[in-house]
């Protein structure tokens, strides 16, 4: 597993790569759309870092509270952390090759596309909201566990296979 800032990084460079300059929703979204892609193909974590349902969607703090001061501009550093055990590490080329999946699928949406994708009925965070006893989210505490994220892409899995199929 790896930590999301890890996994931003990888996003980031490859946009600037192809003068594509991602704003922090794009990043929160990406690396959650990754972690969950990667959940239903791999049956394991792309990311090491917990997922909460907040007002506007899933949101990682981790990497949300290191690129929030952005905003709505694009992010032109590498993210860092002020902890150690959550700043970057090598990706092995399996796992790069998988982000470059998924970045050539989406590096072209918009951060509200984006956020839409991860907003829809049925999504986890929209499962783990409408489940959840309390459901104010001012509060920004419902988690998003994998089991919930896993399943909902293993029938997106599923649906493209079917698809692919006829």
């Amino acid at each position: 597993m790896y930590s999301s800032i890890t996994i931003a990084n990888y996003f980031l460079r490859k946009g600037w790569a192809e003068n594509i300059y991602l704003t922090p929703m794009q990043v929160l979204k990406l690396v959650y759309i990754a972690h969950g892609w990667y959940l239903g193909e791999q049956d394991e974590p792309l990311i090491r870092d917990k997922i909460w349902a907040w007002p506007y969607g899933p949101v990682i703090p981790e990497l949300y509270f290191q690129i929030n001061h952005y905003r709505g501009d694009p992010i032109m550093t590498p993210v860092t952390s002020a902890f150690r055990s959550v700043n970057e590490q090598t990706l092995d080329e399996s796992a790069k090759e998988f982000l470059d999946t998924i970045w050539e699928h989406y590096k072209a949406f918009t951060p509200y596309e984006l956020s839409a994708l991860t907003h829809q009925k049925g999504t986890p965070w929209h499962q783990a909201t409408r489940n959840h006893p309390r459901k104010d989210l001012s509060s920004r505490s419902i988690p998003i566990p994998n089991a919930i994220i896993q399943e909902y892409y293993k029938k997106k899995i599923r649906a493209v296979e079917e698809y692919d199929d006829e």
